[in-house]
């Protein structure tokens, strides 16, 4: 089991919620200074944390955060100060440095990630195939 402590460091209340597979549970209010500890299952998959504050701003975390940081704050953008970010300050592995503040979290997009190398000759092969496909219907006269 993973516990995050979320901590908000904002000067308005910040609503927890959480949700799976089209249920919203409200886990607690988070007062301005104030911090909750979220436990997760790191099997859980599909589990997001919607927080929202005072002036309807919000963002999600999701169970893959939780899995990744130790503890996470909550903050408001320095660009516009309306909006909310989170960064994780504390990860779980000794060699990550901490995540600055996510505002594309906070608009309802996800980060962009480098791209991981197939773990198997199949999915090599099968990735290799589908690439020269398009590369070959793409300079094939219409």
């Amino acid at each position: 089991m993973a516990k995050t402590t979320v901590k908000n460091t904002t000067k308005s209340v910040v609503v927890l919620n959480e949700s799976q597979a089209g249920i919203l549970r409200k886990l607690c209010d988070l007062q301005p200074n104030g911090s909750y500890v979220v436990s997760s299952q790191l099997n859980q998959t599909y589990k997001e944390y919607l927080c929202v504050s005072n002036n309807c701003n919000q963002f999600t975390l999701s169970s893959d955060d939780l899995c990744e940081w130790k503890e996470i704050v909550i903050e408001q953008t320095q660009g516009d100060p309306g909006k909310l970010a989170w960064k994780g300050t504390q990860s779980r592995t000794t060699t990550s440095k901490a995540k600055g503040p996510n505002p594309a979290a906070a608009s309802g997009t996800q980060p962009t990630q480098q791209p991981t190398q197939p773990s198997s000759s199949l999915l090599s092969k099968l990735s290799n195939r589908v690439a020269g496909w398009f590369h070959e219907t793409s300079r094939s006269p219409q």
